[in-house]
Order: C-alpha cells, then sequence, then structure tokens
C-alpha cells in the first residue's frame, strides 16, 4: 500500500535501473579479464622454432593456455613447458621466447576490448648429463591500454620467470603464471539515451506527485 503523496513501487525500481545505467560503468574498476596464449614460440636469433625446439638430444616444448574470465587478482595461467631428453645433452642459452597474450578486457559486455601481447622471455641454461639448468627469464612489466563502450584503462602484466632446473625431465610439465597489477578505469560520459530516459522519469515523478497533491 503507498502512502498519501507517495509513488508507486514500479515507479521507484524503474528509476533505480535509470540511474544504474547512467552510472554502471564505474563497476568496471577492478577488471575481469580472459585470453589465450595461442602462438608463442621460441626463436633462435631472427628464426621462428614453432612451439618446441631441439638442441642435441634435449627438447623444450611450450603448450598454451586459454584463461579466465576471472578477477584480475588471481595469478593467470599462461601455458606450461616441458623437457624431454634421449640422452640428456644440449645447450639453449642461444634461444628466446616470445608469449603472446591476447586479452579481452573487460569480460561481459558487449564492447569488450581485445589486447594483443608480445612477452619477451629470454632461455639459459644447458643439459649435461644429470645437470639441469635450463630456465626461461621474463623481466620487467608490460603495459596495457584500452578502451570501450564502458570507458578506458590499463594495467601492467608481470609474467613469473622460470627458474634454472625447475621444469621436469622427461614427464610432467612447469605452469608460467602471470600477475597484473596497477589497475586504473575512467568511467565514460553517460550515453544521452540514459540520461534522456533518466530525465523523463524524473519529469513523470514530478508529474505524478502534482496530480497526488492536486
Amino acid at each position: 500500500m503507498n502512502i498519501k503523496g507517495s509513488p508507486p513501487r514500479y515507479l521507484l525500481v524503474v528509476l533505480g535501473l535509470a540511474i544504474l545505467l547512467v552510472v554502471q560503468g564505474t563497476a568496471f574498476a577492478d577488471i575481469q579479464v580472459g585470453g589465450n596464449t595461442i602462438g608463442s614460440t621460441f626463436f633462435q636469433g631472427s628464426n621462428s622454432q614453432g612451439t618446441s625446439i631441439s638442441n642435441g638430444w634435449a627438447s623444450l616444448s611450450f603448450i598454451s593456455s586459454t584463461f579466465g574470465p576471472q578477477s584480475s587478482s588471481i595469478p593467470l595461467n599462461l601455458g606450461s613447458f616441458s623437457l624431454g631428453c634421449f640422452v640428456c645433452a644440449g645447450n639453449f642459452t642461444p634461444y628466446d621466447f616470445d608469449l603472446l597474450v591476447d586479452f579481452t578486457v573487460p569480460i561481459g559486455i558487449s564492447s569488450s576490448a581485445v589486447i594483443n601481447g608480445d612477452v619477451k622471455g629470454k632461455l639459459s641454461g644447458s643439459f649435461l648429463g644429470t645437470s639441469n639448468t635450463v630456465g626461461i627469464d621474463f623481466t620487467g612489466l608490460s603495459h596495457f591500454t584500452y578502451s570501450n563502450g564502458q570507458g578506458s584503462g590499463s594495467f601492467d602484466l608481470a609474467v613469473n620467470s622460470i627458474a634454472a632446473g625447475s621444469i621436469p625431465v622427461n614427464g610432467g610439465s612447469r605452469t608460467v603464471t602471470g600477475n597484473i597489477s596497477n589497475t586504473t578505469f575512467t568511467a565514460s560520459t553517460p550515453e544521452p539515451a540514459s540520461i534522456a530516459l533518466l530525465g523523463t522519469l524524473m519529469i513523470g515523478l514530478a508529474i505524478y506527485r502534482r496530480k497526488r497533491s492536486a
């Protein structure tokens, strides 16, 4: 039952939804991300070696990953490395690795932005008998910016290095992870249609109150 002079409940609900439309851009400050690492490859100098390299009797392979949708505070699973050898002798020091990361941010809206990133890694170490010193060093932060219908933002990605000798040999794998930090977001100016809807409802509310008080 309505109190005299107060608007009906349905009008308040619609008014609340209109206000939500106007301010909805601020809800994506903590971005939701998703993506994959398909296309990542090893290099020797400027020559692409694909997702697996063999040097001597040893081989190193990368398996790509699809991640998300998830909060930016959750570490990303960016794929895994595996090592194999028949006679464990091989040097991987002259190789590089390009980790290609495709992001979609924020997840769950029609105007999500797609970002293509290339994170450089440097291989080092070798197999020699039972000694395994192979590792991959990802240094520094990669900075990304994006823009979509809700606004614009940015974030940094740190890919965690693979310690020397930590990749299992002839069985198992070592996951490479990434962490997002320094997220920023600036909401866009409310769409004219949303402002018009809010204005129309405010006028309707004023007319309703005038009729009730007449």
